[in-house]
């Protein structure tokens, strides 16, 4: 609904003459949306009858930028170590902890994981 239509609905319910959960009703529309639009009406002005997109929540398990830091300085420091160890080793010494197939994405975004050449075995 854009906001002309919020802005006429409102005010038709107010100039109505009846109970507003009657208009509602008769108007069809729920009683949470009225008070929702009438609420931000009064605190945001026209503005806040807006339809808005919703954004996007961060997740909660992404890793930060100060846990990627710390992923590459013991990468940095011992790189024969495996994704594995490296996941071990952040969560024995830092105040969090990666899945190994968290570290092993970063450093391959990193293009920090060598592709191991595998040979095959003799017939």
């Amino acid at each position: 609904m854009n906001l002309d239509e919020k802005m006429t609905l409102l005010l038709a319910v107010e100039e109505s003459g009846f109970k507003i959960t009657e208009a509602l009703k008769h108007l069809d529309i729920p009683i949470s949306a009225y008070y929702r639009w009438r609420s931000k009406l009064k605190v945001e002005g026209l503005t806040g009858l807006h339809s808005k997109k919703p954004t996007p929540k961060k997740k909660w398990n992404a890793i930060t930028p100060r846990g990627e830091q710390k992923i590459l300085n013991v990468t940095g420091n011992e790189p024969e170590k495996s994704c594995r160890e490296i996941r071990y080793t952040i969560t024995d010494t830092s105040f969090f902890s990666a899945s190994e197939s968290t570290v092993y994405r970063l450093l391959k975004s990193k293009e920090l994981i060598r592709e191991t050449k595998v040979d095959s075995f003799p017939a």
